[in-house]
């Protein structure tokens, strides 16, 4: 049975025919996404008819290229956009792994990988940017690894650097698109049970290769190797709307006194077009919105905040709702709220949502609050404004629906 959690997304998935890849499609076709399986190998024909069996409905298409080649990773991005419409994600997984010692490492291996594991990766990138661009945002997912990064293995020194350069790659793309809605991730996993991970057994241990895989699964706390749709649950949540930190905000403060005027901001003076809202006991709402936004965090909101109890009893206990007060709410919406200030002295406000998008929330928002029956008073969406309130308490709660869930 197809679940939603990517309904309607749309997917290209390279070095799909087997191993991770094929993990990554199971998964996506699972999560109902339609999906572009790429692959060198004719394989990946075979790969989509047995997801294809175990998910009837899924759409797959196939498309046999090499990611080293760019005009065939553009090729591919087409003919994902011909079958299914714009590009939402891009799991740029197709990899490879030959072991050598260093010194005796030929050229022609080093380049190999620098052509699957680097190029083939900027290739995919560069062919479906243009079309996240253009639809205003996607999701981007690169297999990395430990190696190289974090961790290295003798033998492995072409596979480590092409790896570890594959994160300084994500870093820079996830700055440079992130205030075009374009998120950029990538994992940096272990050992999985995959083909090339078998194939590397064989090399290392010809002999017996079970037993090089039996020695990595050593040291993995489960004491045994992922299974590849594990992995492709990993780049599910990262190519979703779930991969991306989100949800609305709203910090509440309860108060006996609360007011908001709005600034002209030409002459500096109270706009005469405004008039000042002001409210006794009850509470001030600054309200932040962000894009995934919509009615399931409206009515969770709205209804928690309705029936908090947080007004003192006879006792001075928290023990009455803004109800049992008759207490009145104060609106003020406030992108602000999504600050970013990891980075240099300028706060980012890129996870707000959109201006339009925000607007209609807040004022659902506000229509929701009354049909609790409760009085709300606004301030101006995208205005200066001047807020003043008298914090009684203090008391200050802040709400995430990302963190709660919702």
């Amino acid at each position: 049975m197809v679940q939603p959690k990517l309904e309607g997304k749309v997917a290209i998935i390279t070095g799909a025919a087997a191993g991770l890849g094929e993990g990554i499609a199971q998964v996506y076709a699972k999560y109902g996404a339609k999906i572009c399986m790429v692959d060198l190998s004719a394989d990946v024909d075979r790969t989509a008819d047995k997801i294809r069996e175990m998910y009837p409905d899924a759409d797959i298409v196939t498309v046999m290229a090499n990611v080293a080649d760019k005009d065939q990773m553009i090729a591919a991005a087409r003919t994902t956009v011909d079958a299914f419409g714009p590009i939402d994600i891009a799991c740029c997984n197709a990899g490879v792994c030959r072991l050598a010692p260093f010194e005796q490492m030929p050229d022609e291996m080093r380049d190999f990988h620098i052509d699957v594991n680097i190029k083939g990766v900027w290739n995919t990138c560069q062919a479906v940017v243009p079309y996240m661009l253009e639809n205003g945002g996607g999701a981007i997912v690169i297999a990395s690894s430990v190696t190289g990064d974090i961790v290295a293995d003798a033998g492995e020194a072409a596979y480590a650097m092409t790896k570890a350069a594959l994160v300084g790659l994500t870093k820079c793309l996830a700055v440079e698109y992130a205030d075009r809605n374009i998120r950029v991730n990538c994992s940096q996993l272990g050992y999985a049970r995959t083909p090339m991970v078998e194939k590397m057994a064989v090399e290392s241990n010809p002999d017996n290769p079970e037993s090089a895989i039996n020695d990595i699964a050593v040291g993995v706390p489960m004491k045994r190797l992922a299974k590849p749709t594990e992995v492709g649950e990993l780049f599910a949540f990262l190519g979703s709307d779930e991969g991306y930190e989100r949800g609305m905000r709203i910090v509440l403060q309860k108060v006996s006194d609360g007011s908001v005027d709005v600034i002209d901001e030409l002459t500096g003076e109270r706009d005469p077009t405004f008039e000042p809202q002001r409210i006794g006991v009850g509470y001030v709402l600054l309200v932040g919105v962000e894009d995934s936004d919509g009615a399931k965090q409206i009515a969770w909101l709205a209804h928690k905040i309705s029936n908090l109890r947080v007004f003192e009893d006879d006792n001075g206990k928290m023990n009455r709702s803004i109800h049992d007060v008759n207490g009145l709410i104060l609106s003020i919406s406030q992108f602000t709220l999504y600050a970013d200030v990891r980075k240099g002295n300028r706060p980012s406000f890129v996870k707000a949502g959109s201006p339009d998008h925000a607007d209609k929330v807040w004022r659902q928002f506000n229509e929701t609050l009354r049909a609790e029956g409760l009085a709300v008073k606004e301030g101006r969406f995208g205005a200066h404004m001047c807020v003043n309130l008298t914090n009684d308490g203090p008391v200050t709660i802040i709400f995430d629906t990302d963190e709660l869930g919702i």
